[in-house]
């Protein structure tokens, strides 16, 4: 399934989802869109108590087997929280019709940002693949906002010895090295930014690193999603 990556408070939301019949007969299935605060999408199946808001719902046509359809559901999202959320779908929520597996029927989406706020990513960070130790290299960034007014943050680039970009939180906690910055000015929403910034790589040791960034360290810009800042990129081979 995929959908906006933000929207504001109250305002209606479209996701598009594949169903598919991994059965043996045709049949068709109502399917169900819902925003949840979480990553467990918990269809709203009475009795049964569910905190997920349910948007709208949308029949499927017949579909033979192995046969697949996408759906386009709109609906209101009034109750759904500000900040954070999941987009969620699920088909057959009341177990109507009798299948082979009755528990594969819900899926976790996107992620969705809700309010009035910025919402800023690394969608890529580059730089060679190869350097001395100590050189300046050249990385390439591209900075998106993913929210829903436009902002401006600074962006901080790393080196680590591993997959995970560790920035400095508190005195003898250790941590990845920063390498670079730059300011990424006055970004309208979903507006991206190239940039290309000068590393500084000294006191890197033979071997190998992973050049990372992160946008708006230390969480100084309040945000619609505040921990998807962090890009992992290019490996760098280090020798002399």
């Amino acid at each position: 399934m995929t959908g906006p990556a933000s929207i504001q408070p109250d305002q209606p939301l479209s996701a598009n989802i594949e169903v598919c019949n991994r059965g043996t007969l045709a049949d068709r299935a109502y399917v169900d869109l819902y925003v949840s605060s979480d990553a467990i999408i918990t269809p709203q199946v009475p009795p049964q108590a569910s905190s997920d808001v349910f948007v709208n719902h949308a029949l499927t046509n017949i579909l033979a087997p192995d046969e697949c359809q996408t759906l386009s559901i709109e609906g209101s999202t009034y109750g759904v929280m500000e900040g954070a959320n999941y987009l969620g779908a699920a088909v057959d929520v009341a177990n109507h019709l009798p299948e082979f597996f009755e528990d594969n029927n819900v899926h976790t989406g996107s992620r969705l940002g809700v309010g009035n706020r910025p919402d800023f990513v690394v969608a890529s960070v580059t730089g060679p693949t190869s350097a001395r130790p100590g050189a300046f290299i050249t990385a390439t960034l591209e900075v998106c906002n993913q929210g829903t007014q436009p902002g401006s943050t600074m962006v901080e680039l790393f080196l680590s010895q591993d997959t995970v970009i560790t920035p400095p939180t508190a005195p003898g906690v250790p941590s990845d090295r920063p390498a670079g910055l730059t300011f990424i000015d006055n970004l309208a929403p979903g507006q991206c930014q190239t940039s290309s910034v000068e590393v500084d790589t000294w006191p890197a040791e033979p071997g190998d690193y992973y050049l990372g960034a992160i946008a708006d360290f230390p969480n100084g810009i309040p945000e619609l999603i505040e921990d998807n800042n962090s890009r992992t990129g290019t490996r760098i081979s280090f020798t002399y």
